[in-house]
C-alpha cells in the first residue's frame, strides 16, 4: 500500500514540474483583438473562390511585441492611435503613425510592435483569405537565408529547413 502512495506521489511529482515548465515556457501576449465584422466573398478573383474577409481592431500594450506571424492571404491595416513598429522577418522595420496604411502579402513573416512605455497602440486590419483559412497563422521563423522575390515567405523559411536537414541540421539561426 505505501509503494502503491509513492507511485502515485512521484506521478504527481512530475506533473506539476512538467505544467511549471510549460508556463514558464509559454509567451503571454496582451495585445487585445476585437472583430468588427465579418462576411463571404462567394467568388473572389484574389483567390479564384470564395473568401472571407475580416475586419477587426487590434491594440497593442506599450512594451509589448507581437510573436513572429503570417496571413494567409492579405491584410490591410491603417493605424488609428500610437506608433506602430512593424518588424518583417528578413529584418527590415517600418514605424507608421496615426492616419498611415500598409499591407501585408500572402505569406509574409512579421510581426509589430509598440515601443511605446505609455501608449497603446491600436490598428484597424482588414484580412481577406481563402475560406476556411485563418487569418493568422504563427511562426517561430524570424527570418531566412533566402533571397529573391521569396525570400522571408513561409516557403522560403520552409525550403531552408528541408536544406538543413539534408546538410545534417535540424536547426534554423533561431533554434526551432
Amino acid at each position: 500500500m505505501e509503494f502503491k502512495n509513492e507511485s502515485q506521489n512521484k506521478k504527481r511529482f512530475v506533473i506539476a514540474i512538467s505544467v511549471a515548465v510549460l508556463l514558464v515556457g509559454v509567451t503571454a501576449y496582451a495585445a487585445v483583438t476585437v472583430i468588427l465584422v465579418v462576411g463571404i466573398i462567394p467568388e473572389s478573383a484574389l483567390f479564384d473562390g470564395p473568401a472571407t474577409v475580416t475586419v477587426r481592431t487590434l491594440t497593442i500594450a506599450p512594451g509589448e511585441s507581437l510573436a513572429w506571424h503570417y496571413h494567409p492571404g492579405y491584410a490591410y491595416n491603417v493605424v488609428k492611435s500610437g506608433t506602430l513598429t512593424v518588424e518583417d522577418g528578413c529584418g527590415g522595420e517600418e514605424t507608421l503613425t496615426p492616419g498611415q496604411a500598409f499591407e501585408e502579402m500572402d505569406g509574409r513573416v512579421h510581426r509589430a510592435k509598440n515601443l511605446s512605455t505609455t501608449e497603446d497602440v491600436v490598428v484597424y486590419n482588414t484580412f481577406i483569405v481563402p475560406e476556411g483559412k485563418p487569418t493568422t497563422t504563427f511562426s517561430c521563423h524570424k527570418r531566412s537565408e533566402v533571397t529573391g522575390p521569396t525570400a522571408c515567405s513561409v516557403a522560403a523559411v520552409a525550403n531552408l529547413h528541408v536544406a538543413n536537414a539534408i546538410a545534417g541540421g535540424n536547426q534554423d539561426q533561431d533554434g526551432h
